[in-house]
């Protein structure tokens, strides 16, 4: 392959596995609307822990799913070299497991047993951009 089928490669990854997240956590705000009735209690809306950490599920999952797509445009347009692009790929695919133990958290009511789940999601997200700004500074 030459170096600019590698580089869509790699940034086409996160595009798609972006647009994937973004679809689902789309949906699951149906999901969340749906049962908005349910936590009504005199015409208000009160949550309890498990609400909170699954509607927080959702929004990391738009966060991630758009972090994905901008970090594959990034890894498709910008001179990185090719260990960073396959880091920060991987790590940015990575991110999606804090959502994922934010849903789990909501689904056990706030239970801290996925919250470890979630931390590895964060450091994921967080390992990217450390990974992205390294790999800029020695291309640059």
């Amino acid at each position: 392959k030459t170096n600019g089928d590698e580089k869509m490669e790699i940034g086409g990854r996160n595009i798609q596995f972006g647009l994937v997240i973004l679809t689902l956590a789309g949906l699951f705000s149906f999901y969340l609307g749906f049962t908005i009735p349910a936590h009504l209690s005199d015409g208000i809306y009160e949550m309890n822990l498990g609400r909170v950490t699954l509607r927080a599920g959702h929004t990391h999952g738009m966060l991630i799913g758009l972090c994905n797509v901008v970090v594959g445009i990034l890894l498709s347009v910008q001179p990185f070299s090719s260990k960073s692009k396959q880091i920060a790929s991987w790590l940015c695919v990575s991110a999606v497991l804090l959502p994922i133990g934010l849903i789990l958290r909501g689904l056990t009511n706030g239970a801290m047993t996925f919250a470890p789940v979630a931390v590895l999601g964060g450091c994921g997200l967080l390992g990217t951009f450390i990974t992205l700004l390294v790999g800029y500074r020695k291309a640059a």
